[in-house]
């Protein structure tokens, strides 16, 4: 039972709940009083209104293939439910909470003097970040979503567990829903799996690699698909919502007629002086 006990301890010390959650729960308490305030206030960014309003449109419709138009579409279906702007706030606070969590479980795993992991903690409360978890929801699941593929990553070079390479696949997955960045950052997760799998069998780091990398090229594609079938472009989701603009056509005019214009011009500005 001793043994037990010492076993239950060292895990507790290796794995710690009470400080990572007391953090999270501190970092989430102060971006819901920023969202509240900001919703008072009347603030709102342009990335929750664009989200809110597609949401709206789908309830007013009931038509939720109008998703095929919107992208990421992640944050737009989290958004039906409740399409407001606190809940828009409190879902990006959710995933800061949970950066914060997964980020204090990790320091406390390391040995660092506790002031020297309180200071790098504090790092993170910057007006950018409290930005980022309570007005772009986009960014903020991406964020949480490339931590969650990055531990889950470690966890299965340093342990050989095949189910954190799952779930990292998975991540990547569900963080091009999020943010088509993610392209950006899971190459070097691939090359890492490359290089870094402790296994003498061949071809391991290429089938780890393919296994990371798989979720989210069936994403992609599967996406591409729905892009192209609605809007017939299948890369139209890499233009950003508010760059599209509708151009009025200008008409043509003729050169004699642009030369009478400018005599004109110069005939009146002669009469002024």
């Amino acid at each position: 039972m001793a043994s037990a006990a010492s076993a239950r301890r060292a895990e507790l010390r290796q794995n710690p709940t009470a400080g990572p959650l007391a953090a999270a729960g501190v970092f989430f308490f102060l971006a819901a009083a920023l969202t509240y305030r900001a919703d008072v206030s009347l603030w709102l960014s342009h990335h929750h209104a664009h989200v809110i309003e597609k949401a709206l449109l789908v309830l007013d419709r009931g038509r939720l293939e109008l998703i095929g138009f919107f992208y990421p579409p992640l944050p737009f279906l989290l958004m039906l439910s409740w399409p407001s702007p606190v809940f828009a706030g409190l879902l990006a606070a959710g995933c800061g909470a949970g950066l914060v969590w997964i980020l204090t479980r990790e320091l406390s795993c390391l040995p660092f003097p506790r002031p020297a992991s309180f200071g790098l903690l504090l790092g993170l409360a910057t007006p950018t970040t409290f930005f980022l978890f309570t007005q772009s929801l986009w960014e903020a699941l991406l964020l949480v979503l490339l931590v969650v593929a990055r531990t889950q990553c470690v966890e299965f070079v340093s342990r050989g567990n095949t189910r954190a390479l799952f779930i990292a696949g998975l991540a990547l997955g569900l963080a091009f829903l999020a943010n088509y960045y993610v392209l950006l950052f899971t190459l070097p997760y691939a090359f890492t799996m490359l290089l870094f799998v402790r296994t003498t069998r061949r071809g391991a780091g290429v089938a780890a690699a393919f296994v990371l990398v798989f979720p989210m090229v069936a994403t992609i594609f599967g996406w591409m698909y729905l892009s192209w079938v609605f809007t017939g472009e299948p890369l139209a989701f890499t233009r950003d919502p508010a760059s599209r603009r509708v151009v009025p056509a200008v008409p043509t005019t003729h050169p004699r007629r642009l030369r009478g214009v400018r005599a004109r011009l110069t005939d009146v500005r002669l009469r002024v002086s």
